[in-house]
């Protein structure tokens, strides 16, 4: 009974104060009902002994919606009264066993009657209504009855029934369920005391409603038994999956993730028809569990998915680091092919070498052809293909570029040697040793021969090793195209010495002319015997004097026309008056393309002397330039070290006086020169030098100052006259 705590409290908490209020509501007075006095009858006679321990209010705080039932939410005078009735009610060593029809009431037991008192009571419909006293007592016996018999008979009975089996299919367990029902409400028609027959129909009632919760119960009890029993095969036919599927794909097999699904798809599908035909009873579990079972069949095959993808990753890294291993080793054979900086080879023959290298190291791999359906190496190859395809380019494109340069070198070389070949046939030509053209090509033949043959002495030909192929067509077609050019000279200079030879001849006479006159001016009259003796002296010591001048002629023939010209002068030296014209020192520089001279005239005589002076030995001195690190060296010295030192030796820069950097004339002699040419701004051409590891440009002009500062020297020498220029 539940007092209501916003009336005022007249009774004392505790024992005494709660049987003083549950009398005083139990009472029965004159002015209640029938119905009210009725109903505290039947209760008094239901019950040997009712007790009732008032409790205070608990406190505003279990009103709250937060309320947890914590001590700490209870008032202190509740918790103090709470205190003392569970001390003297619920101490374990003073509850006593309850006896429910002679045998101890069990914690189960006693939850089940409860729970059927409280459902009893919470149905408006379940409560006693009014009777007699022995109605009363009929329906509570027979109440109480019902609840003995679910507890004790259905209960007990469905616990010895359900532990028969794992579990049973629903409709087995409803079988069973009806049949002990019919039987227990037999029993129950037997042993009931109720005669009335509403109450009878009320109690059948509450007897089959009380039995159907009770096997809806254990219908979920079986049905949880079930499920697990379920899991358990369910289990079964995993494990059994994952031990067939090791039998057929070992652990160190390779699968084609296509032939890996089929195998994994016809397991599971006989793996679900044999769980089918497990359920073939019950197509219910069949429908409830196949898609579990069917997930769970799958969990296990993804395990052998993964292994087998990682399987095929790991051949897929072999096939990639085998093809890494080819293409390093590729590329270390083809670059020791070009390990000498200049080396290069034919088209066809890099492409025999690639393929050959190629060959070799594809012959190396060991494929396994039980993997072609996984992996297919031929895509692999191709793969190595287009790698090699890609580098040999790289490496054609670099061969080309080092023929490229061994042409130029080669052009050069053809250059080179051409220029040494005008050089030799300009000193033939220059020496006067040929009369006649035929002579001078069968002399140009023998030159040909031996600069090739000098050039091969020199070097061990050997393609690609750095050193410039010889052309020898093209070598030919320049010796052919600089002998035309040389015979033009050729026949030039045959014009021009015989010029040449009648200016000796005027040198002669002039010689013996001053010589003849200071001999004449210093003796006066001279007998003609003595004047005779004189003239044979005299010519013997002008064809001595002019011996290294006389070019191409022989001693005898210089002789011959020496000694003719000056008997025809002896003859008129007695008429010729004294003629001295003075004059000052002059000198005259003559600043060659390819050689320079010097000579200076100094008046002597009547006539004066002109000389052309000598440096070395040699009345020419050769007009290059050598820039280091100290003064410019000009002529031989500088001509001689040029195969040294080519980028600091200049030559010939006479031809870019006058001319423009980007002529044609500039741009064709760039390609000849080793030093280099550059652009000094203004289109205007100058030379590139290097001086004390620097960079100098210098014009032309400055260039070929350096010579006539070198021919002034020479001039200065011998002469010892103060120059200014």
């Amino acid at each position: 009974m539940i007092r209501d705590w916003t009336s005022p409290n007249i009774h004392q908490y505790g024992m005494d104060g709660g049987q003083e209020f549950l009398e005083d509501k139990l009472a029965v007075k004159r002015n209640q009902s029938a119905a009210s006095k009725g109903a505290r009858k039947i209760i008094h006679n239901c019950f040997t002994n009712i007790n009732c321990y008032l409790m205070p209010e608990p406190g505003p705080g279990v009103r709250e919606a937060d309320f947890a039932g914590r001590l700490n939410q209870l008032s202190p005078q509740f918790i103090e009264i709470l205190d003392e009735f569970c001390a003297k009610f619920l101490n374990p060593d003073e509850l006593p066993v309850k006896v429910l029809n002679g045998q101890p009431l069990k914690g189960q037991q006693f939850g089940q009657y409860f729970e059927s008192c409280a459902n009893m009571f919470n149905n408006s419909d379940a409560l006693p209504l009014a009777s007699d006293m022995l109605q009363a007592l009929n329906k509570a016996f027979d109440i109480n009855l019902i609840t003995q018999i679910k507890v004790d008979e259905y209960l007990s009975e469905m616990v010895i029934i359900l532990s028969d089996k794992d579990f049973y299919e629903e409709s087995e367990l409803m079988s069973e369920s009806d049949k002990l029902i019919d039987t227990l409400k037999s029993k129950f028609d037997i042993r009931k005391k109720s005669t009335d027959e509403t109450a009878i129909h009320e109690l059948t009632q509450m007897l089959t409603e009380s039995l159907s919760a009770s096997y809806r119960q254990k219908c979920d009890e079986n049905d949880v038994k079930r499920k697990a029993g379920m899991n358990d095969t369910i289990t079964k036919f995993v494990d059994e999956f994952g031990d067939e599927l090791k039998c057929i794909i070992k652990s160190d097999d390779c699968l084609a993730e296509n032939t890996l699904d089929k195998i994994i798809d016809t397991q599971i599908e006989h793996v679900v028809n044999k769980f089918k035909t497990f359920c073939s009873h019950d197509t219910d579990l069949y429908d409830n569990f196949k898609g579990k079972l069917k997930n769970q069949l799958e969990n296990q095959a993804s395990s052998f998915k993964t292994d087998n993808k990682r399987r095929i990753q790991d051949l897929k890294k072999e096939y990639d680091d085998n093809l890494a291993l080819l293409k390093i080793e590729y590329e270390q054979s083809m670059s020791n092919l070009f390990a000498e900086p200049t080396k290069y080879y034919e088209h066809d023959e890099l492409d025999h070498l690639s393929v050959t290298y190629q060959n070799d190291l594809l012959s190396k791999i060991n494929v396994n052809t039980d993997h072609e359906n996984i992996i297919s190496f031929q895509n692999y190859i191709q793969s190595f293909d287009t790698y090699i395809a890609s580098k040999l380019q790289d490496y054609q494109d670099k061969n080309q570029t080092r023929r490229a340069m061994a042409d130029i070198e080669a052009t050069k070389l053809i250059d080179e040697l051409g220029d040494n070949y005008e050089v030799e046939l300009d000193h033939l030509i220059r020496l006067g040793s040929c009369d006649t053209v035929v002579e001078f090509k069968v002399r140009a033949q023998q030159i040909q021969t031996a600069i090739v043959n000098e050039h091969r002495d020199k070097h061990r030909y050997s393609k690609g090793t750095g050193i410039p192929h010889l052309n020898l067509r093209k070598l030919n077609e320049k010796f052919v195209e600089t002998l035309e050019d040389c015979i033009d000279v050729f026949n030039r200079n045959q014009v021009t010495m015989e010029s040449n030879t009648q200016g000796l001849m005027e040198r002669v006479i002039r010689r013996y002319r001053d010589k003849m006159n200071s001999y004449l001016d210093a003796n006066g009259f001279v007998r003609g015997e003595r004047l005779q003796v004189h003239h044979e002296e005299l010519c013997q010591q002008v064809i001595k004097h002019f011996d290294t001048e006389k070019g191409h002629l022989t001693n005898d023939k210089f002789t011959r026309m020496v000694m003719d010209k000056l008997n025809l002068v002896f003859k008129s030296v007695q008429e010729e008056n004294d003629k001295n014209t003075p004059t000052l020192p002059a000198i005259g520089i003559d600043l060659g393309t390819t050689n320079s001279c010097v000579a200076y005239y100094h008046p002597d005589g009547r006539l004066g002397k002109v000389i052309v002076l000598e440096n070395r030995g040699k009345f020419t001195t050769p007009s290059v330039v050598e820039f280091g690190d100290t003064q410019p060296v000009v002529g031989d010295s500088a001509k001689n070290n040029i195969l040294n030192n080519p980028r600091n030796i200049i030559y010939s820069v006479k031809r870019l006086i006058g001319r423009k950097f980007s002529s044609a004339e500039v741009t064709g002699d760039r390609k000849h020169w080793p030093f280099r040419v550059v652009d000094m701004d203004g289109d205007e051409p100058g030379v590139e030098v290097e001086v004390n590891g620097k960079s100098e440009r210098f014009y032309p002009e400055d260039v070929s100052a350096q010579v006539l500062k070198k021919m002034k020297e020479i001039a200065c020498a011998p002469s010892s006259v103060s120059l200014s220029m």
